[in-house]
């Protein structure tokens, strides 16, 4: 079932390997053999798979269009992904998946192991999934994936922003593979937030795409969640999108659970690969709402591939309001180059705009300096005047930088321009700290009155 899936080699010489600095792109003199770009990325529910692309781009469309660059050494091993517009890096959007968090990862190969470094869309190194600025992955003798545990810029081993300090893989005699999570205290971890699947057995197809995921007990049995769910079959097409996914019991069954309270998510794309429509269906087939109150979500895009507006319908195709946020449609606006996103607004089905249910805000702008660094952000009300919101009590977050663009200071702000604590974070003024290698050395926390806050 691997054989069309990327073999990482075990054996590199360790002058190759050094930890990446925030001055150079490639270290010790790693050259690209040759890259593939795509518009989007491939869904995985396991960092066990490959990064892989889905939506096959030329190098002269990529030119023109967000896309991921896969650069590759004269091993064939893959050395970076990165998410780009011609050369400029980017901010992930709507295209990553929950293993992506950045715009750029360098990969390093060294002694059985996979070493991966986040860096932001300047070029700076940067932490991930929380305070994770190592991923680091085991390979067993065939060069496939045996664990990854997660390391900070100390080479302290922590736990990722899901609880997770360490997966564990094994491949089994059928070829499948048994998943295990722990957290630092070696207790077993659900597989992320909004799923409670613990051990996994996972089956890939021939074509190396998810096809079945079983939550299993310590025998190897399967094991229904709390909503009766004890497997999830993935359908994929031949380039790596997602067609439907569907929700079973113990005995192979359709039953609606999970999260969304579905059986089934069906999701259609453009022809660019990117999620057009997503619906979903009972254990008969029926159209239906899901757990959040609605059956349709429909996004457009621009000729970028930047998102530009979502909306609501109902499991018919009328356009809804969702009433646990209180709105049915998100409209996007982009700078003219389609580089920078600038505010994102609220209506309801006739085209008013509201205010986020519990957010409390209706519309938020974004403010860039010359080099591309957001500067601010402002919350506002239906009538574009500032709002602190609900959930955070705050109206303006500001940004500040060093030299090097690498972000220094972030501050909360009321309408009143003054301070505020987040009702959530507990602090008004953040001060991020950096070593002498320019790598993220935790930071400073401050109250409304300038007080050290603990965290």
């Amino acid at each position: 079932m691997f054989s069309n899936m990327l073999r990482v080699a075990v054996v590199m010489l360790t002058l190759y390997f050094q930890p990446p600095t925030a001055a150079s792109e490639f270290s010790n003199g790693r050259q690209i053999q040759y890259s593939t770009r795509f518009t989007t990325l491939a869904f995985r529910e396991s960092p066990f798979a490959d990064i892989a692309g889905a939506g096959s781009l030329s190098s002269e469309q990529a030119r023109v269009r967000n896309h991921y660059r896969f650069d590759y050494d004269q091993a064939g091993r893959l050395i970076q992904v990165s998410f780009r517009r011609g050369n400029l890096l980017l901010e992930p959007n709507h295209t990553a998946n929950y293993f992506w968090h950045c715009s750029r990862v360098d990969i390093y190969y060294q002694d059985g192991q996979e070493i991966r470094y986040c860096f932001d869309y300047q070029g700076n190194p940067m932490l991930s999934r929380g305070d994770v600025y190592r991923e680091i992955y085991n390979l067993n003798d065939l060069g496939y994936r045996s664990s990854l545990h997660f390391e900070d810029t100390n080479g302290k081993r922590i736990q990722d922003s899901w609880g997770i300090a360490e997966y564990r893989w094994q491949i089994r005699v059928d070829g499948t593979v048994l998943e295990q999570r722990s957290d630092l205290q070696g207790q077993p971890v659900n597989m992320r937030p909004g799923l409670a699947f613990g051990t996994l057995i996972l089956k890939y197809g021939p074509d190396s795409w998810l096809a079945l995921m079983q939550n299993v007990d310590t025998n190897g049995e399967l094991l229904a969640n709390d909503t009766g769910a004890a497997q999830d079959k993935m359908v994929f097409d031949k380039q790596g999108l997602v067609q439907s996914w569907n929700v079973l019991d113990r005995q192979g069954n359709p039953l609606r659970g999970n999260g969304p309270n579905v059986a089934r998510g069906i999701q259609t794309y453009t022809r660019w690969g990117y999620e057009l429509m997503v619906r979903y269906e009972d254990e008969r087939d029926n159209a239906i709402l899901n757990a959040y109150g609605w059956g349709r979500g429909i996004r457009s895009y621009d000729d970028f591939g930047n998102m530009l507006s979502s909306y609501f319908a109902d499991q018919y195709g009328k356009p809804m309001m969702v009433e646990a946020w209180g709105y049915a449609r998100a409209q996007v606006l982009w700078s003219n180059d389609g580089i920078q996103f600038l505010s994102r607004s609220y209506f309801d089905t006739e085209g008013n705009r509201v205010a986020h249910k519990t957010r409390g805000f209706c519309q938020l702008d974004y403010s860039y300096d010359d080099n591309h660094n957001l500067i601010a952000i402002k919350f506002l009300d239906i009538n574009g005047k500032p709002v602190n919101r609900l959930d955070t009590g705050v109206a303006v977050i500001l940004y500040e930088y060093d030299d090097t663009n690498r972000r220094t200071i972030i501050r909360y702000m009321n309408t009143s321009g003054n301070p505020v604590n987040h009702l959530q974070q507990g602090w008004a003024r953040a001060q991020n700290l950096y070593d002498g290698q320019g790598l993220p050395a935790g930071a400073n926390y401050f109250d409304l009155t300038g007080k050290p806050v603990s965290l």
